[in-house]
């Protein structure tokens, strides 16, 4: 068994950081210059939208809007914000802006996919719900507080399959999630999209894990041989405490070690670097020993399953178990700082 020391060498290791800039940029008194590019997107956002658009986006910090978010493409109240489809050309523009700054290249990219993939489930239902709800402009843009150096302020964008959050304090980052991505389909099946699969690295990964698992190390990681219908943390302002249960990092092979860090990767990767950075630092702090991998669901594909990767601080859950398994649901959570809510106990 490797020490502690040596497991958090293991995960520091995972992802490749510039130590000595992002240390310059956590240690600067004037603030975080990803948070300050932030606000200046925001600010533009705010400035540059029309009257009755910036009346829609823009809310008091401690608005309950702020802390009441969904996924799902309809919600039980009225969704609020400013929605993509009624922006102009160049206020489109300012929302994707703001949109890049909370996510790496890679995560951008993604989010761009989800919001794509809208157009192809519409034509796939062809129903009028479908053509009503199936867009890839039914996204909403929300901007709490008065964006700057000083103060509380935060933001996000929210639609099927979607949400970006943040939360700014005194110009430093205090809550980059939640975070959730999905795709409906999960895989393309026909037309000229055929064999699109957006998260399917996310998808097999985990598989490659779980498989390469000997009879007993697959018994432990495996909770049950049904997979939930959705994530088990929950669409509220704090996420369900989940039991840390199924395979701890420590019982694991060298290969499968290296399996978990890099799936862990994955899905880090759709942070900006210096919040992906911080995340990873608060993941080997909590000691990666404590990490577990779970597992639900038949082990073969196309089968309904679902994984968490889980921590004392974060939790990642990945669902695939509606509309016969191509429909994911995958959400980052953290129990210390969704929000920029204070810890969980």
């Amino acid at each position: 068994m490797k020490s502690g020391k040596a497991l958090l060498g293991l995960f520091a290791g995972a992802i490749v950081v510039s130590a000595v800039l992002l240390g310059r940029q956590a240690d600067t008194p004037k603030g975080e210059p990803l948070a300050e590019r932030m606000a200046d997107a925001a600010r533009k956002l705010l400035d540059g939208l029309r009257p009755a658009q910036r009346e829609q986006a823009a809310f008091a910090y401690d608005d309950p809007a702020r802390l009441q978010w969904h996924y799902y493409p309809t919600t039980p109240w009225p969704r609020k914000g400013a929605v993509l489809i009624n922006l102009n050309a160049q206020e489109k523009e300012l929302f994707h802006a703001l949109l890049r700054t909370g996510l790496s290249d890679s995560g951008y990219k993604t989010a761009v996919a989800v919001m794509e993939l809208e157009a192809i489930l519409r034509d796939i239902e062809n129903t009028d719900w479908a053509r009503k709800y199936r867009n890839p402009e039914l996204y909403h843009v929300l901007v709490f507080g008065t964006p700057g150096p000083k103060g509380k302020w935060g933001w996000r964008v929210e639609g099927h399959h979607l949400v970006v959050s943040y939360t700014v304090e005194d110009g430093k980052i205090i809550g980059s999630t939640p975070l959730v991505v999905g795709a409906n389909p999960g895989e393309v099946f026909a037309g000229p999209h055929k064999g699109l699969r957006i998260l399917a690295k996310e998808e097999d990964h985990a598989r490659r894990l779980l498989t390469s698992l000997d009879e007993k190390a697959r018994a432990r990681a495996t909770l049950s041989q049904q997979g939930p219908f959705d994530v088990l943390t929950e669409v509220k302002a704090l996420p369900r405490r989940l039991p840390l249960e199924g395979l701890p990092f420590n019982e694991m092979t060298e290969k499968q070690k290296t399996l978990l860090k890099e799936l862990l990767t994955l899905h880090s990767n759709r942070f900006p670097e210096p919040i992906r950075e911080r995340t990873m630092k608060e993941i080997t702090d909590a000691g990666p020993e404590r990490i577990h991998f779970a597992w639900m669901g038949p082990p073969e594909p196309k089968e309904p399953h679902y994984y968490r990767i889980q921590g004392p601080s974060f939790v990642v859950e990945f669902c695939n178990t509606q509309n016969r398994a191509n429909h994911i649901h995958c959400v980052w959570r953290s129990y210390a700082s969704d929000f920029g809510l204070p810890p969980q106990r």
